[in-house]
């Protein structure tokens, strides 16, 4: 497959992809965004069922971080001949570390105690906002620096999540675990440029990251000990 190379919204050089592709890729966020938004529905109304305000205050945020992800990346993705494609861009990778710090929220807020809780939880947030600054106001600068950060931020769970192991079961810590192996190998496809239907298979592991942390949430905070 030898499509002609184009620029991207960032002046580089990147292989333009086949109606195949695109189609395949459309269809990967199609299904992210019924099944994301059915996901979050069965998780708020399972939490709304339980005391704690600051449970469901928690279980919100990483709600609308999750669908803000699959909305923005969907409005990029498939949006591909858009006028708007690169401010498209900038929220679909600013949306990305609403989805980290997002993530974080229930654990953080859920099972620690409050102080660290809202010192840890506010730390990363402020990492996460300020990367959403830099993204939006000199995204050619921070370009570079985007993926080893996104790395970063979601694997500095091995160190803070020390604290909460506690009160997370083995099935909930092996799928955060599985999420953040699922998100670094597909980083590989998201680099590989050459690769027919690249775009769709780094989707792919995206949208399965997501759905194991999804269930982490799930299993550990909605339904797990942090619910009793």
């Amino acid at each position: 497959m030898s499509l002609t190379p184009t620029l991207d919204d960032y002046g580089e050089l990147r292989r333009a992809q086949s109606s195949p592709e695109l189609f395949a890729d459309g269809f990967v966020h199609a299904m992210g965004l019924v099944g994301g938004a059915a996901g979050v529905a069965i998780l708020l109304a399972f939490t709304a069922r339980q005391p704690g305000g600051l449970k469901l205050i928690a279980i919100c945020v990483y709600s609308i971080c999750f669908m803000s992800m699959l909305a923005c990346s969907a409005a990029y993705n498939i949006g591909y001949y858009s006028r708007w494609r690169g401010l498209f861009r900038r929220c679909d990778h600013c949306a990305i570390f609403l989805m980290i710090a997002g993530t974080y929220t229930p654990f953080t807020t859920q099972l620690m105690d409050t102080l660290p809780a809202f010192g840890l939880t506010g730390a990363i947030w402020l990492t996460c906002l300020f990367g959403i600054v830099m993204k939006l106001v000199e995204p050619d600068v921070f370009e570079r620096w985007s993926v080893p950060l996104y790395l970063a931020l979601g694997w500095i769970s091995v160190v803070v999540f020390g604290p909460i192991i506690g009160g997370c079961g083995l099935r909930t810590l092996a799928l955060l675990a599985a999420g953040g192996i699922l998100y670094t190998v597909g980083v590989i496809f998201h680099a590989w440029q050459r690769l027919p239907f690249q775009n769709a298979i780094w989707h792919v592991f995206v949208l399965a990251a997501a759905i194991c942390h999804y269930w982490a949430v799930m299993d550990g905070i909605v339904l797990g000990p942090a619910s009793a």
